[in-house]
């Protein structure tokens, strides 16, 4: 879950390939929002060369197509980088919300979600309001 800063991506790196490569299959990657301690060291890792054999299944991160519509043209310039990155990858991206946000709805129960390999999340924020914020 995040990436940490730009100093985490070195150390995820090293964990990763600490493993055997048919062991670097991940069901989900989270980044939870654009602060640089939470998305910097992520995108820094997920834009150098990936380790052999590093497989990610879905990306849950709401970019600026998830967020409300405002007049305002642009989002920050990381959030920016890391919407680039997961298009250029095809890597899929809030699959599990078919492609929308991840998002809590105001007036229903809290998202649940299984991953492939049985693990199951249930999503706790944001809400609209916050996403609205967010923009």
């Amino acid at each position: 879950m995040d990436g940490g800063t730009l100093a985490t991506a070195a150390r995820l790196r090293e964990r990763i390939e600490a493993l055997p490569p048919e062991q670097r299959v991940f069901e989900l990657l989270v980044v939870t929002h654009i602060d640089g301690d939470h998305i910097d060291g992520a995108l820094s890792f997920l834009t150098s060369p990936p380790p052999e054999g590093l497989q990610i299944l879905d990306i849950w991160f709401n970019g600026w197509k998830h967020l409300p519509q405002t007049l305002e043209p642009l989002g920050p310039v990381a959030g920016e980088k890391l919407t680039r990155w997961i298009r250029a990858s095809g890597v899929a991206w809030n699959d599990a919300f078919n492609d929308g946000a991840v998002v809590v709805g105001d007036d229903s129960p809290l998202p649940e979600k299984r991953l492939p390999g049985g693990m199951c999340l249930t999503v706790l924020s944001p809400g609209v309001e916050q996403l609205a914020r967010l923009q």
